[in-house]
C-alpha cells in the first residue's frame, strides 16, 4: 500500500478513532465513518497540517471516499515537487 493512502488512512483512524484496517480505498468516508461537519473539518485540517497543503473548499465536497482523499493529495503533491 501506498505511503500516502497509509497516512490517509492513520489520520482518519486517529481521528475518528476507527480502527485502521477497517479504512478501505472504496469507503464512503462521510457515510460509514459517521463524520459530522465538524469531524469533517477537523480530519481536512489534519490532512493539510501533515501533508503541508491547502485543500480547497469546493474539493472538500467531491472528497467521498479514501480513494478520493489520496488521490487528490497525490495530484496537489505532484504540482509542489
Amino acid at each position: 500500500m501506498e505511503k500516502i493512502e497509509n497516512n490517509v488512512k492513520q489520520i482518519i483512524s486517529e481521528q475518528i478513532g476507527v480502527n485502521f484496517e477497517k479504512i478501505n480505498g472504496d469507503m464512503i468516508i462521510l457515510k460509514k465513518l459517521g463524520l459530522d461537519s465538524v469531524d469533517l473539518i477537523e480530519l481536512i485540517m489534519s490532512l493539510e497540517e501533515h501533508f503541508s497543503i491547502k485543500i480547497e473548499d469546493e474539493q472538500i465536497e467531491k472528497m467521498k471516499t479514501l480513494s478520493d482523499i489520496t488521490n487528490y493529495i497525490k495530484k496537489i503533491k505532484k504540482k509542489i515537487i
